[in-house]
């Protein structure tokens, strides 16, 4: 399908030269503001990781446990997104502008468009400092963040590493937003190409931590171990312990369920798996907000 962003552009282009100038004179001034914008993360966020170390470095317990303590400094990151998200949540409502819905598209009305879009940069980047501030506060790195947000959210609780916030007016309402070419900052696929990514390196940090053992329970367990990594790999929409959590996972998340699955928020799910380094926010993604 064409973005609504496309469409909405090429009515405008109909109106004239004119108003096509505009919009990327308009465009170029977001462009140089979300650059301002995104380099408050990078810095955050390599800050985050030169104190506690770079997601992908990670290594879980052997067993997967995850210690009371550890999991109350999540909790408590969790607790502190309450108000940034909340403002996030706020702009992601009132998106689409209610003058784009009348299927009269003119000049002003993409002028609003683009604005809109504008508007919903900060509250993203401030959800996304606003967490990796509260991270380094908790002394807890990235890596160790997204590997329990991955076993509570995804394993335990049955959520999708592709949720994310949906238009919630309109003709399209209910459709995910930020869905595109697949290219987009927030896009399902790539927020599901970097859950698959980073466990993938978590997971193999894990085995590799193991004792050497290939007999009893050492043994079977080095084996499903290597049986999800393997999953992870063949299939890009994969959840590791979607099966059944190991008993040590099972036995630190099970007795918290209800208060982590009342700290999920499923349309704030793919800010979570933004981009996790820093060339990748510099170059590889050009921070697209891409609109199905």
């Amino acid at each position: 399908m064409a973005s609504r962003g496309t469409k909405w552009l090429v009515g405008c282009g109909a109106a004239g030269g004119a108003v096509i100038l505009i919009v990327i004179l308009v465009g170029y001034f977001l462009v140089r503001g979300a650059i301002r914008e995104v380099r408050q993360v990078v810095e955050v966020q390599q800050e985050l990781v030169e104190r506690l170390g770079a997601p992908e470095s990670f290594v879980p317990a052997a067993d997967g446990d995850v210690p009371p303590d550890r999991l109350d400094r999540f909790l408590a990151v969790r607790a502190s997104l309450l108000g940034p998200g909340d403002r996030l949540r706020d702009g992601l409502a009132d998106f689409p502008p209610d003058e784009m819905l009348d299927g009269d598209v003119g000049a002003r009305d993409v002028l609003r468009t683009l604005r809109s879009l504008g508007d919903l940069l900060s509250p993203i980047i401030g959800y996304l400092n606003a967490r990796n501030r509260a991270l380094i506060d908790q002394e807890m790195g990235l890596g160790e963040y997204l590997y329990i947000y991955s076993s509570a959210y995804y394993s335990l609780l049955g959520h999708s590493p592709g949720d994310g916030p949906v238009l919630r007016k309109g003709p399209d309402a209910g459709e995910r937003l930020f869905e595109g070419d697949g290219e987009g900052t927030f896009d399902s696929d790539k927020t599901w190409d970097r859950y698959r990514r980073v466990m993938i390196e978590i997971l193999g940090n894990q085995l590799a931590a193991l004792p050497d053992a290939d007999t009893g329970e050492a043994g079977a367990w080095r084996e499903r171990l290597r049986e999800e990594i393997a999953r992870l790999r063949r299939d890009d929409r994969h959840v590791p312990w979607s099966d059944g959590l190991p008993p040590a996972l099972a036995a630190s998340l099970t007795p918290r369920a209800e208060r982590l699955e009342e700290s999920y928020r499923a349309d704030l799910n793919c800010f979570e798996l933004a981009p996790m380094d820093r060339e990748e926010w510099e170059s590889g993604s050009d921070f697209r907000l891409d609109i199905d």
